[in-house]
């Protein structure tokens, strides 16, 4: 009996670490790591950000651009009859990025400003400074700001933007077009708002080269993808849906899609937009890049944009309360904040979980076969 019991003790806690080892990590995360650290120094290095894109990039590695970082030229104003829905949109989180209140920006609440502008049509269109907006790719920096500012229009934008999609669940420039770069912009929105993305993630699944792994498909001009602004712009999408699943996922593919796009990087932290060739614009290359891999360590960017306005907004409220500290009772008053701290679920917890329940259940029974082997000697 002795002999049964070690047996079967043995052969659940085989089974136990089994289950660790075939679910542990498939890819060589420190590959990314290295990419990371590398493009963090080269923007550290830099010091000038030239476009809000940047801004969002650099903010995007975990870097603050308020500290020593020269701005654009004229950051902060805006011609708010002329505005087009990417200046406004891309203003607000950049503000908000570098610790400003998007409230007062030069004497105007841009929040405010944005918000007005956004009004509908009978079939629920978004119209944007009374033009009609019918790109996913201008809807989705509507939604970014407005989900950063916790904006009551943001569902109601997202449904319009969800509107815009294809029946194979691709989004683009317009009604029966096709974009691999804003498909997944549109993705990191629809895990942002918690909307249903199966689609999405389906079409863009669909749409890797297992050989290279390299996410394209046959445009108008041929074909498109297979650089790596369109990769970072997948990856991003995809980290922001489930970091896990493309960690553990693509073993299919000869080349892993994080490896296509980390494999494009330069000695100096930048990236080629393919191989040996920087492209028509060599900085957006590489911060399509830099976001990507900053999702991939740090999370999406507009939830480092959302937890710095409701911070800023803290810190408003916090400065308008009374100074109580010559008070007989010496009460203090605090601002009070809805914000909901999260644990991030990571693979190594959820193997933690899954062999201390095995481990459990093996003592347990453990201690059923000996009280049974007691019982009949």
């Amino acid at each position: 009996m002795k002999k049964i019991m070690g047996s079967l003790l043995v052969g659940i806690l085989t089974l136990s670490l089994s289950f660790t080892s075939v679910s542990a990590l498939n890819y060589d995360t420190s590959k990314i790591d290295n990419a990371y650290n590398k493009v963090v120094e080269y923007y550290e290095n830099s010091k000038k950000v030239n476009s809000f894109d940047e801004i969002i990039a650099v903010e995007s590695l975990g870097l603050e651009v308020e500290n020593g970082y020269q701005l654009p030229d004229n950051f902060g104003n805006i011609d708010l009859e002329n505005t087009t829905v990417g200046t406004l949109t891309k203003t607000i989180v950049s503000e908000i990025l570098i610790g400003n209140d998007p409230k007062n920006i030069n004497g105007i609440n841009l929040v405010e400003t944005l918000e007005n502008m956004i009004e509908f049509d009978v079939n629920g269109n978004v119209i944007f400074n009374h033009n009609s907006v019918t790109s996913a790719g201008e809807l989705v920096y509507i939604v970014y700001a407005l989900y950063s500012v916790d904006s009551e229009k943001l569902n109601d934008v997202v449904n319009a933007l969800i509107s815009t999609a294809n029946e194979d669940g691709s989004f683009g420039y317009g009604p029966g077009t096709t974009s691999l770069d804003i498909t997944g912009w549109v993705l990191e929105a629809l895990a942002l708002t918690q909307k249903d993305k199966m689609k999405t993630l389906e079409f863009l699944n669909s749409k890797i080269d297992n050989s290279d792994g390299a996410f394209s498909y046959e445009g108008s001009w041929g074909e498109e993808g297979k650089n790596s602004n369109t990769q970072a712009c997948i990856l991003a999408g995809l980290f922001a849906s489930d970091k896990d699943q493309v960690i553990n996922g693509y073993e299919n593919c000869t080349v892993h899609p994080i490896d296509f796009l980390i494999n494009l990087q330069k000695n100096d932290g930048s990236f080629y937009y393919t191989d040996g060739n920087d492209g028509w614009n060599p900085s957006s290359t590489t911060l399509d890049a830099a976001r990507a891999i900053g999702t991939y360590k740090k999370g999406s960017v507009y939830e480092k944009v959302r937890n710095n306005y409701r911070e800023i907004l803290n810190n408003n409220n916090f400065e308008q309360v009374p100074d109580n500290t010559n008070n007989t009772n010496n009460t203090q008053t605090t601002p009070s904040t809805n914000q909901s701290v999260q644990s991030v679920k990571t693979g190594d917890e959820s193997q933690v979980g899954l062999f201390m329940t095995v481990s459990m259940v093996s003592g347990a029974l453990y201690l059923v076969l000996r009280k049974e082997n007691e019982r009949v000697h």
